[in-house]
């Protein structure tokens, strides 16, 4: 499992891949995200007022170079944009850190 971990992330991730129905969503949203990354654009970041991106420290699943590039174009578009990089983080930072998405949620970014 991707580090860092804690007892809550291991117990939510181990459930993913227990069913045929969870497996078939699971391909279904991931063929939706791909699709979804063809058709957009940095433009999608004008339709929102207030925008939190959270990236890990490190990612086993997407590329932190590139989701800080696409967050800082957006924040190019939006000046409502917050790129908020956390530490000790890895893809899961919603698992691996509740208090960062409270924290950026609240705005009390430190």
């Amino acid at each position: 499992m991707m580090k860092p971990n804690n007892p809550h992330k291991t117990d939510v991730l181990q459930y993913l891949f227990k069913s045929a129905k969870q497996i078939k969503t699971l391909v279904a949203n991931m063929l939706s995200l791909a699709e979804w990354q063809k058709n957009q654009t940095v433009d999608v970041f004008k339709n929102y007022q207030t925008i939190k991106v959270l990236i890990g420290e490190v990612d086993s699943v997407l590329d932190n170079a590139s989701m800080i590039e696409s967050a800082e174009r957006g924040r190019a578009l939006n000046a409502g944009l917050d790129v908020i990089q956390t530490s000790d983080t890895n893809h899961f930072v919603s698992l691996e850190q509740a208090d960062a998405v409270r924290s950026a949620v609240l705005g009390l970014q430190e």
